[in-house]
C-alpha cells in the first residue's frame, strides 16, 4: 500500500512541476447536454400528451353519458340510440386524436386526405353495403315498425324478428324467415298491420235477393256481439250496411273492431259464426247463376 501511494504521489508532483493541463471534454459534455434537453422535451411532450388525451377522455365520457340521458328522455330505440352514442364516442374520439397529432407536429392534413381517399374509394366498391347501412340507420330512427311487429312489404309478410343495420328479418305466418336488405326496405312500400292496439275486421258476405235487410243485419250484429274478442263501445262502434248489388247476390259488409292480438283468430271464426247464424234464420246464401229465356 505505501509503495502504490508514493507512485501515486510522485506522479502528481511531476505533472504539476511540468505545467501539464488536463484537457475538458467539451464535446462530450456538449452531447449529454443535447441529449439532456431532447429527452426533457420527449418527457414533457409524452406527458402533456397523455395529459390532454386522459382530460380529453373525461370529457367525452361526461358528453356520452349526457347523450345517453337525453335520448333516454326521448324514447328512442335502444338500438338506434347505441348506435347514435357509439358514432358521437368515435367521432369526438377522432377529433381529440388529431388534435394531439397537431400539437406534436403531424401534418393532419395530409391524413385527412388520405383517409378521405380511402374512405372514397371504400365508398365506391361497397355502394350496395352502404345503401343498406343507411337504410338500417333511418329504419332505427324513424321507427316504422318495431321488433315484434306484423308488416307487409316487398311482397312479403311476416313478423319482424331482428333489425340489424344492414338486413331485416321476419318471420312469414308458414314459419319461413325472409332477410330483407334494408336499403330496399327503405324504398318500398311497408304496411305495418299491428301498428295500432284496435284492428277493424271488414267482413263481406253475400245474401239472397229476396231476403229481408233487417234480418240479415241482426244476424250479422248477433254474430258479432256473440264474439269475446269484439271490442264494442262508443269509440268501436259495429256497423253493418249494404256494400254492394252483384249479379246474383247483394253483398252485406260487416265491420268491427278487435284487439291487434286477436286479429286472425276473430277473422277466421267469424265466417263459421256467420254461417250457422244464417242456417238458423233461413237466409241464403246464393251461388252464381244464369237464367236463360228460350223463345220458340
Amino acid at each position: 500500500m505505501h509503495f502504490s501511494e508514493n507512485i501515486m504521489s510522485i506522479l502528481s508532483y511531476t505533472l504539476l512541476t511540468a505545467n501539464v493541463e488536463i484537457p475538458e471534454l467539451s464535446f462530450s459534455q456538449k452531447t449529454f447536454e443535447k441529449l439532456g434537453d431532447a429527452a426533457f422535451e420527449l418527457v414533457k411532450t409524452v406527458i402533456i400528451v397523455l395529459l390532454v388525451w386522459f382530460i380529453g377522455s373525461k370529457v367525452i365520457k361526461f358528453v356520452i353519458k349526457l347523450v345517453k340521458n337525453a335520448l333516454a328522455r326521448t324514447n328512442m330505440d335502444a338500438g338506434a340510440a347505441g348506435f347514435l352514442t357509439t358514432f358521437i364516442n368515435v367521432a369526438l374520439k377522432l377529433v381529440l386524436a388529431f388534435m394531439i397529432l397537431g400539437y406534436i407536429g403531424v401534418d393532419t392534413s395530409s391524413i385527412i386526405a388520405i383517409v378521405g381517399s380511402a374512405g372514397l374509394t371504400a365508398g365506391l366498391a361497397l355502394q350496395g353495403a352502404l345503401s343498406n347501412f343507411a337504410g338500417g340507420v333511418l329504419l332505427l330512427i324513424q321507427k316504422p315498425f318495431v321488433v315484434g311487429d306484423f308488416i307487409t312489404a316487398c311482397g312479403h309478410s311476416g313478423t319482424v324478428k331482428k333489425i340489424d343495420l344492414f338486413y331485416t328479418r321476419m318471420l312469414t305466418y308458414d314459419n319461413n324467415l325472409v332477410v330483407i336488405p334494408n336499403g330496399t326496405l327503405m324504398n318500398t312500400e311497408i304496411t305495418n298491420t299491428t301498428y295500432a292496439a284496435f284492428k277493424m275486421i271488414v267482413y263481406k258476405v253475400g245474401v239472397d235477393y229476396s231476403s229481408d235487410v233487417e234480418k240479415v243485419k241482426k244476424a250479422l250484429m248477433d254474430s258479432a256481439e256473440c264474439d269475446s274478442r269484439a271490442v264494442i263501445d262508443d269509440e268501436h262502434p259495429v256497423n253493418i250496411f249494404i256494400s254492394s248489388f252483384d249479379a246474383s247476390a247483394i253483398t252485406m259488409e260487416l265491420r268491427f273492431f278487435v284487439k291487434t292480438d286477436d286479429y286472425w283468430p276473430a277473422k277466421f271464426a267469424i265466417s263459421e259464426e256467420v254461417k250457422k247464424r244464417f242456417d238458423k234464420e233461413g237466409i241464403q246464401i246464393p251461388f252464381d247463376q244464369i237464367d236463360v229465356h228460350m223463345k220458340n
